[in-house]
């Protein structure tokens, strides 16, 4: 699930955290491209993969929480699964998952993920001055950390960035390092012609956008 609520991408409420794991598959999955009538159950990530491998569709593995877990989780699928290691790679904006799933398994393709404001995302009230002044600091603290030493100390083999961090010099850097950068998301036609005049790859919510008649892509 890639919220911390189910009513966004589903047809139930409340957080993920408050529903068993036999509840969450029994949901039905919220999305334009599925015709009315048809109802798409929520897989769980073996399916999803095994899934992805049958379409040959390259997947990048978004991790959230509980590093050791997830990387328990992470090591054990590619093991049962060796074609995983052509197709996917393991992403957080969390290093220390990063760094657990690298531990466990060198192999595995990472990626770190990043974006200019991510602990100041964190929930305060209009009255936790001091929490926000930390919180934006330690963003500040991060990003200086990712775009100078986090990235090799870690050993990732690229990055994902924020569409509202990209620049020509960022995409210029990161070509220098021999590291690719990945921009999500991408949903503005226009931003999609840029990235792609300079070799960018990108994630979008409107893939139909590439089917707009000469659109540059």
């Amino acid at each position: 699930m890639h919220d911390d609520l189910v009513d966004r991408t589903t047809d139930h409420t409340g957080r993920v955290d408050q529903h068993t794991y036999e509840t969450v598959q029994k949901m039905a999955i919220k999305h334009a491209y599925l015709q009315d009538k048809h109802v798409e159950r929520v897989p769980d990530l073996e399916e999803a993969l095994l899934l992805a491998m049958e379409l040959g569709l390259k997947v990048f593995i978004d991790c959230k929480s509980d590093a050791g877990a997830t990387a328990r989780l992470i090591t054990k699928l590619f093991d049962q699964h060796p074609a995983l290691y052509e197709m996917c790679a393991v992403c957080s904006f969390h290093p220390d998952i990063i760094y657990a799933v690298r531990k466990s398994n060198p192999r595995i393709l990472t990626g770190l993920t990043y974006t200019r404001i991510f602990l100041e995302m964190e929930p305060v009230t209009a009255f936790d001055f001091f929490k926000v002044v930390v919180l934006a600091l330690s963003d500040a603290v991060w990003g200086w950390a990712f775009h100078n030493w986090a990235w090799l100390f870690l050993g990732v083999n690229c990055v994902l960035l924020d569409v509202n961090s990209i620049s020509r010099d960022e995409i210029k850097k990161w070509k220098a390092r021999g590291i690719p950068a990945f921009v999500w998301t991408v949903n503005d036609l226009s931003t999609m012609r840029w990235l792609h005049s300079h070799g960018v790859s990108f994630m979008t919510d409107v893939p139909e956008n590439f089917n707009v008649p000469d659109n540059g892509l």
